[in-house]
């Protein structure tokens, strides 16, 4: 995140950059999120998400963290331009 930030401020991230998280979970996306909409950039924000809080069944619900982690799942889902899922199935339980 120190690096991306550092690049920002030098001007070498444009308009039309796109990035792709390989979880939506990495720490520091939310800043990315913040720099982008603060200071105008138009770039694309993808994830990918390997299930979550939104499934009761998931690990991340088992060891307590649905309390928090559902609101910033959903904070991070509308942050993003689009989310990568596996199946059919997580992607209908993050639409319901």
């Amino acid at each position: 995140m120190l690096k991306l930030e550092k690049m920002i401020g030098q001007g070498e991230v444009k308009d039309g950059d796109v990035f792709l998280f390989a979880d939506i979970w990495f720490p520091g996306i939310q800043n990315l999120m913040y720099l982008r909409d603060m200071l105008g950039l138009k770039v694309r924000m993808y994830g990918v998400l390997h299930a979550g809080c939104y499934d009761k069944h998931d690990f991340t619900c088992r060891k307590g963290m649905c309390p928090w982690g559902l609101g910033f799942e959903k904070s991070i889902l509308g942050g993003v331009d689009g989310v990568f899922v596996a199946t059919e199935f997580h992607k209908f339980i993050i639409e319901a």
